[in-house]
């Protein structure tokens, strides 16, 4: 397995195409068709299905592809390194709460002492991101959870509270009005998000700690975005766990109204996250140590 098979394996599977990717590279299709069979060969597995009708690429070629992206991103960051070219660019994902509340701070923060910076944003859920930041496919992230893993480091940077949200109706009024616990309300037609969500994560938790689990509940639609299950609630398709900060301006236009989950309330730490090695960019490093400096909390662990 070589750099050269790496690169033609990775540019055929973005393009979804041997003849394109051949173009790109500056290759002969043949060449492309030989690396893609060489590294199958190797790896003693099949990487991409082609036939004349369709273009598959295997569970085991996607992985291939996330770990030959950060080997392929390592070697530019060491030429860029030995060569004394820094690269101001960052490569940077974060989930649906953090994109809302703190991304833009951040990004302006930075550009006030490095206006030459660019970012590049992958939007994704928090599990999602931490995974790519361990490949090196992504050096920082923006998520609503903590994974144990020694090879990431998590900065702590805000609270986030977790709320059930409502459409604002008679029927949600009357039972905000008399305290409907929690149960009750959970009786209700539900809309959850992705199993990769932090927020998931937290609001199974939640379920379980009062006893009931996802068997109980009566869930009507799985969403990725926070932003639709926000508008989606506000029509009354369900109730919803969601981060405050994203149904703020619901609330503000009275198309929502919200349920505080505990007393005091509910919240979860959003985190920066990164892996601290010597493969990390000096613009990345600088970056890390802006928003540390400024927004960092005492540690939540």
């Amino acid at each position: 397995m070589d750099l050269r098979q790496l690169e033609a394996f990775v540019c055929t599977v973005e393009l979804r195409s041997f003849t394109a990717a051949a173009q790109k590279l500056f290759l002969s299709q043949p060449t492309i068709s030989s690396h893609v069979r060489a590294l199958e060969k190797q790896l003693g597995t099949q990487l991409i299905r082609r036939t004349s009708k369709e273009f598959v690429v295997t569970p085991e070629g996607e992985q291939l592809y996330k770990y030959a992206l950060g080997i392929l991103r390592m070697r530019e960051h060491a030429k860029n390194e030995l060569s004394g070219r820094y690269s101001s660019d960052l490569l940077i994902g974060v989930s649906t709460t953090p994109a809302h509340s703190f991304l833009p701070i951040a990004l302006r923060s930075y550009l006030d002492i490095s206006p030459d910076a660019h970012f590049v944003i992958q939007q994704s859920e928090s599990l999602d991101i931490i995974e790519k930041i361990r490949l090196r496919n992504l050096e920082i992230g923006f998520v609503g959870m903590k994974k144990e893993d020694c090879l990431c480091t998590y900065v702590p940077l805000l609270l986030d509270e977790l709320v059930i949200a409502a459409p604002n109706t008679e029927h949600y009024r009357q039972m905000k009005a008399r305290n409907a616990s929690s149960r009750e309300l959970l009786r209700e037609p539900m809309i959850l998000r992705s199993q990769f969500s932090a927020l998931e994560k937290e609001a199974e938790a939640y379920i379980a700690s009062i006893g009931l689990s996802l068997d109980d509940l009566h869930i009507v639609a799985h969403m990725n975005d926070a932003q639709l299950v926000a508008r989606c609630v506000a029509q009354g398709v369900g109730i919803a766990f969601i981060s405050k900060s994203a149904v703020e301006d619901d609330v503000k236009k009275k198309d929502t109204i919200l349920f505080a989950l505990s007393t005091p309330p509910l919240e979860r730490t959003l985190y920066m996250v990164y892996r601290d090695d010597e493969f990390l960019s000096r613009s990345a490093r600088q970056f890390v140590r802006t928003l540390t400096k400024q927004y960092a909390l005492s540690d939540q662990s």
